[in-house]
This record gives structure tokens, sequence and C-alpha cells, in this order.
């Protein structure tokens, strides 16, 4: 059967990638595809002819081919084809040719996702994927991405899987992963050694990121070490170095891939990080501290001959857990049966928390003595019921190794409170988060890792940055007033809570000293704090170890308090102690001095007050009132008659300052001349409704004033709080402040055009502080001329 298209249109494109664009953009909804057949460039004059073919043009592969693989083929040996001729110009035109190639030998496909031709990726498509598997991010989940993102494309897993396999293929610059990971180790600053066999296989690598050196040299003295498995598809066992900072964080020293866990590995691997701790001039760790694998801690002894080799206590007591629990289990369930009652739970046996209590006593043994006494007591109570128990807890824990689990003796190494490798298993679980699958290359696994240390690197400065900045609110005083911002919090509080043993009931200060506190943690002991709060001294930065103190520049000023004296007090003395009133004098015991006597502000004499019952004239303000108070009226009294009574209350406060001489800018006169030229425009208005102060002001263009403006009037420098012209002071009234605010706007108004005036016939005319003093001095003085003639007075 033939398919016959609809032939395309002839036309010219700037460019051959348009050309193509468009051609597959018509044969998309068609269900076909343009791919290029062949092309040929001219020699005579470098012009390009393309043939665009069907993309199921290709000739299927022969049947009777003996072939690896069972596969498929798309290729029909499809005819239809199109030619694209470059113009001079370097446009392209497009042309058919011969009617034989206008035809297809196929069906049209069932969606364009069945054309490779269609699924190819747009270049920011690619840069996306590629951006996004750097990420670590799933080929579904990059799917999911870029459908959300709203990007056209009919892309599939399947090419999100391949363009991922292009970008790793990119990064390895061409080059296998092992020299690309070697390349890259180098290019980036890391230190690394690499060991080979005689064929040139390499057999280990070890690797460590330049900024881990850098946290490495203010922290070397804790060294953590345990394989993990299962990272990369090589199944080479991969090496965590940690170590712990001053906030009791875990950071990475070095990662290596081993051929092996044989004590020869080991020694390379600790050989060459001794190596990298003399080339960055870091003193050696003081503590390492390893499970029960004894390749690494005969490796670790035989390189690291000075430091201390610790046991991980989590991996003895969950060793002992393992061998001696089922026994305990088997024993119960047998006491049990013949018992004839129901089994208890095995991690509920009495007789086995017994037993694995007296395990950690042993291992708690705080000196020497007391380890063989509890050990002793173990035999005595175990060796008869539980002896294969008591054999394996001594032959395969204490006697070879009570020097690197027991209290006593762990205790006289600096640890740090570190005595478990349970940070490295963390360690481990980050890592293969980052990993994802145990099928990378160690390039890959490589990229990974470094990923992980960089956040972690940057997790470890913010959590230093803002600790330092912090406080807790339950630990303050003048003991750590040096040290705060300099030691981390976990150390302070390790201190804190030996303070708190100074009032404890079992109090270690009746002890002597043992300085197993300070060689283990480097830090203070409670005999240690109490001596420098009994001598009121603060804790100095030497108190701590290095290891505890913050990432920083700079040492801290040693400043200390003023020492307190003791504060003189009389016996019987009736002063606070917060109180800053000295205390009397011998004489001014002896002669007391004598209170000074009142003086009467109404009638003057001394002796007492004005409002005393001694006062002739206590009362008189009151025939005052009532001589100035209008007589009752038999009637009722009309509108009128309540008006001129408001006006004579608001009146009142200032009846007895009219006639006497207060200046003009006197809240007493300003107030005064208010009331006259409310009372003219009272007379101006016909009957007796909306003679209201409200209305005189809507009347006259007065403004409102806020609370602000009524506060600035209480100044002293403007009315001040009380009138005091009357004989008892009163706050003024809002009235009163109002009529202030409005003499003081005009007046500023008034002076504002005065000044504006003068500047516009002369702008020079003033000469310096003195002639502006003048000035206002002779304005002063008209305006007092004009107020005394106003009132009558000139």
């Amino acid at each position: 059967m033939r398919y016959i298209w609809r032939l395309w249109c002839k036309g010219v494109f700037p460019s051959r990638e348009a050309l193509y664009e468009a051609i597959n953009k018509w044969a998309l909804p068609r269900n076909y595809a343009f791919v290029v057949g062949r092309s040929r460039k001219d020699p005579a004059n470098g012009r390009c002819t393309v043939t665009y073919a069907c993309d199921r043009g290709c000739k299927p592969p022969d049947p009777s081919d003996k072939r690896k693989r069972k596969t498929s083929t798309r290729g029909t040996e499809c005819p239809f084809s199109i030619i694209a001729k470059e113009a001079r110009d370097s446009s392209w035109q497009l042309k058919h040719r011969d009617p034989k190639y206008h035809q297809h030998n196929h069906e049209p496909s069932l969606h364009p996702l069945a054309h490779p031709a269609h699924r190819k990726m747009a270049a920011q498509e690619k840069a996306c994927i590629s951006q996004l598997a750097t990420s670590r991010i799933h080929p579904k989940e990059i799917q999911i991405y870029l459908r959300e993102q709203g990007i056209p494309n009919l892309t599939i897993r399947q090419d999100i899987q391949n363009r991922i396999a292009e970008t790793r293929r990119e990064i390895c610059e061409g080059q296998s992963a092992i020299h690309a990971l070697i390349n890259q180790l180098e290019e980036e600053s890391f230190w690394s050694r690499i060991r080979f066999d005689d064929k040139g296989r390499v057999m280990s690598v070890l690797f460590a990121h330049p900024q881990s050196l850098e946290y490495l040299q203010a922290y070397p003295d804790v060294l953590l070490l345990d394989c993990t498995y299962n990272t990369n598809k090589f199944n080479m066992p991969l090496l965590d170095m940690v170590g712990v900072d001053a906030c009791q964080r875990t950071f990475c020293i070095a990662f290596a891939f081993l051929s092996g866990e044989t004590e020869d590995d080991y020694y390379w691997v600790l050989d060459r990080l001794k190596s990298m701790y003399e080339t960055i001039h870091v003193r050696l760790p003081a503590v390492i501290l390893t499970d029960r694998c004894l390749a690494c801690i005969n490796a670790a002894t035989q390189v690291f001959p000075i430091s201390a080799s610790l046991l991980c206590l989590w991996h003895a007591n969950k060793a002992v857990l393992s061998h001696c629990l089922p026994i305990f289990a088997a024993q119960e369930r047998l006491l049990s049966k013949l018992s004839s009652r129901q089994p208890t739970d095995e991690k509920q046996s009495f007789r086995w928390k017994e037993f694995y209590s007296c395990w950690h006593n042993i291992i708690n043994s705080p000196t020497e003595a007391a380890f063989n006494k509890r050990v002793k007591a173990f035999e005595a109570k175990y060796i008869d019921s539980h002896i294969e128990e008591v054999a394996y807890v001594k032959e395969i824990w204490l006697e070879p190794y009570k020097e690197k689990l027991v209290k006593a003796w762990v205790d006289q190494y600096a640890h740090f409170g570190n005595v478990a490798t349970s940070r490295v298993e963390g360690i481990h679980s980050i890592i293969k988060d980052y990993i994802g699958t145990s099928q990378l290359d160690l390039f890959e696994v490589w990229r990974q890792i470094k990923n992980a240390i960089l956040n972690q690197l940057l997790e470890l400065t913010h959590h230093q940055s803002y600790q330092q900045t912090q406080m807790p609110l339950e630990i303050s005083g003048n003991l750590y007033s040096i040290v705060r911002g300099w030691v981390s919090l976990e150390a302070i509080r390790k201190v804190e809570e030996q303070r708190k043993l100074i009032d404890a009931e079992n109090s270690p200060l009746s002890r002597p000293c043992t300085g197993r506190f300070t060689a283990s943690y480097g830090l203070p002991c409670v005999h240690r704090v109490k001596a420098l709060i009994d001598a009121k001294l603060p804790l100095a930065l030497d108190e701590f170890h290095t290891h505890w103190r913050y990432k920083r520049e700079g040492q801290p000023i040693h400043l200390i308090e003023p020492q307190r004296l003791e504060r003189y007090r009389k016996e019987g003395s009736r002063v606070p102690i917060s109180s800053t009133q000295r205390e009397k004098c011998a004489f001014e015991a002896t002669e007391p001095r004598r209170k000074q006597l009142s003086k009467c502000t109404a009638c003057g004499v001394i002796g007492h007050t004005r409002v005393s019952r001694l006062c002739p004239q206590r009362y008189e303000y009151l025939k005052a009132e009532s001589l100035n108070a209008e007589p009752e009226r038999d009637s009722s009294p009309t509108d009128e008659a309540l008006l001129e009574l408001q006006l004579l209350q608001a009146t009142t406060s200032t009846a007895g300052v009219r006639d006497s001489h207060q200046p003009r800018d006197s809240p007493e006169a300003i107030y005064q001349a208010y009331v006259e030229n409310r009372q003219k425009w009272y007379s101006g208005q016909p009957g007796s409704r909306g003679k209201t102060d409200r209305a005189y002001r809507k009347a006259s263009n007065l403004p409102t004033y806020s609370k602000t403006d009524y506060q600035w009037c209480e100044n002293w420098k403007q009315m001040g709080q009380f009138c005091k012209s009357e004989k008892r002071p009163r706050k003024w009234t809002k009235e009163e402040k109002t009529a202030y605010l409005d003499w003081s706007k005009k007046e500023d108004e008034r002076v504002e055009a005065a000044v504006a005036l003068e500047f516009a016939k002369n702008p020079r005319g003033r000469r310096g502080i003195g002639h502006i003093y003048d000035i206002i001095a002779e304005d002063d003085r008209e305006q007092e001329a004009l107020f005394e003639a106003s009132r009558g007075r000139i």
C-alpha cells in the first residue's frame, strides 16, 4: 500500500536549522518525521545540498545475520524524500524530487512520540536536565519538573536517562572514570594519594577536601574510623575518617576507597593520613576511636604510637547483648516449661537486666581498684550458672581491651566525651543518601561525597557563627564573662553542670580531686570552679582546651570587673542596701538637724501652711468668690441668662487679672483678648441660639488642634502646666490652651510676613546676631505699645 502526502510547498528559509525545524513541524501532526538522508558539498562553490528523507527510510538488517542481542528495527526503506539547497546568500531553498519520492511505503505512526526526531531536546531543556541530574534528581522527578515548568517537549524517561549518561560523559571529558577522578582531584586542590599494584591497577584512593583540612587544623584531637560498604560498583569498602568540632558536631576529614580490609590496607591509608597531618602542620590526634576491627587497631597502633587507641563502647555493648541474651532467653524458656508458667519477654527478663547491669558497672568503674572489685563480684555471682557468658566477657573484652573500654583507663585521655563511633555511622547514612545507588563508579561517588562535604561544612560554619552570638538565659554571671563568645555553649554547659555539683547533696567537694574530668574533657572540674567562685574570679580561656574554642581569629581581652568592697553599715542602720543615702555622722546623730519651719503663703506667718487650721485667712478665697458671684433669681433662667452665665463662668478665672498689668504675651492676657473678641461676635448675632465657642471658631475660620498641640502648651517655655496668677494655682482649661495656640499661630504668621517683607526690600539689611536681637526688641516694644493702647493704658 502506498501512502501519498500532500506535497510540501516550496519555499526559502534563512538557515538550514530553520528549514529542518519547519519541515518537521509540518510533519508532526501527520505522524511522520524527517531526518538527514545524505548531504554533499559542491567542490566548485562550496555550497551544500541536503536530502531530507523519511526517518524510516533506512534499510533493515539481514535477519540471517547472527546478532548478539535480540532487537528490532524501524527501517522500511521508505523512498520519501525532499531536497534542500544552499543559495549564494546563505539562504536555503526547499525543492521536490522526482514523483517517485513523493510516497511512503508505510502507514503513519500512532503518535509523534514514536519518532526520535520529534523528541529531540532543545538546548534549554538539555541544560536543565544536566543541572538537575548533577543534583542527583531522579529521571521521573525531572520529567515532572519539566512538565510543571511548561517546557514544550515530547521527552520520555529514556531520553532523560540518555541525557544524564551524556552529561556524565561530558563531565569526564572523554576520559575513563578513574582518569577523570585523578584529574579532578588535582584540579580542585584535593589532598589525595593513589595506590597502584604492579600492573597499574588502582588499589586504594585517599582524598580530603581542602576546606576539611582547614577544619582539621582547628580540631585535630579526635579521629574516628569506620568502614561502610555498598557504595560503588567495584564493591570497594569506603573508609570514613571524621573528627569532632567545638560544638560537638561531626565533620569529615578524609575518605578512602580500599581494595580490602587487611592490616596492610589500613596501614597504607593511615600512614598517608599521618603524612597529611604533618604536611598541614597539625598535631597528631590524641584519641583514635574504632570498632573491634583487629586490622584497623593494629595499623593505628603502629602508625600513631603516641595516640590513645580506644574501642567503640556501643559496639562492645551490642556484642555482649547479641552473644549473651539468647542464652538467658533459652534458660528463661526452659524454666517456664518446667514451672508451667508463661515465658516473659526476653528484653524484660530480670535476670538478663541484672547481668547486663553488672557489665555496665564494670565498664563504668572509676578506678582500677573498683574495676577489680566489680569483676570479682561479677565472677562470684555468675560463674556457676553462666560460666560461658562470664568467659566471653572476660576473654573477648575485658582482659585484652580493658584499657580501651573501662572508664578508669579511658578517662586518662582527652576524648571529650567521644567513646562511641555512632557519629561515623551517621556520616555513612548521609553519604549513602547522596549516592543513592551502589552501581556508580568511583568518579560519580566522589562527586556526591564532595557535595555532601560542602553542605556539611556550610552547616558547621553557620552553627558556630550562630552559636557565637547566642547565650543561654540560664547561663550568665561574672563566671563566664571572659570566655563568652570564645568557647562553645556545649563546653559552658558542661562547666555549669560542675558548678551545680557544688550545692549537690553528695558533692564531689567532699572528696579530693582526681583530675579525671579535666583530663578527659579538657574543662575545669568542680574543685577548680569552686576555687574561682571563692576568689571572685571569672573563667579564663586557658581553662578550656583548644578543642572547645570557636574557629575564629584573635584572643579575648582579659578584663576583670572591679572587686566589690564591703559596704560599711552601722548597727541598727535603717538605710536600705540599694539606697544612695550615706550613714549619719557621729555629730549628726548627737545633734540632730532641725527641720526648717514652713511659711504660710496666705498670711505670711512662719509655722503653718495656707491649708492649716491655724491660718486666719484659710477661707478668704470663699469670700472673694461670693463677691464675684451673681445673686440668685426667683424665676427660671432664660436662654439669654444661661448664655450670660456661661460667659461669666468662662471669664471668672481671669476676673481678678483684668485690672492687673499683665504683658501682652501672658496666657491670661491672651485668653482675655480671646473672650472679648468672642463676646463681640456674640453681640452681633441675632437671637440667643448658636452663640457657642464652636460656632464662633467656625465662623472665624479658626483651626482645631490635636492632643500633641495641647501638650506643647504645657511646656515650661510656653504656658506651663498651672495658672499661678490666682490665689490657688490651677491647671489651664482647654479653652485657654486653644486661645494660646491661636495667638501663637497668628504671631508666627505675622513675624514671617514681616521678615519676608524686610528681605524683599533689602535682602542684605541684617548684620549679625546683635542686629537681629535689636530688631526683635524693637518689634516687641511696638507690639507692647499697641497692646497698652488697646487697653487704654496710654
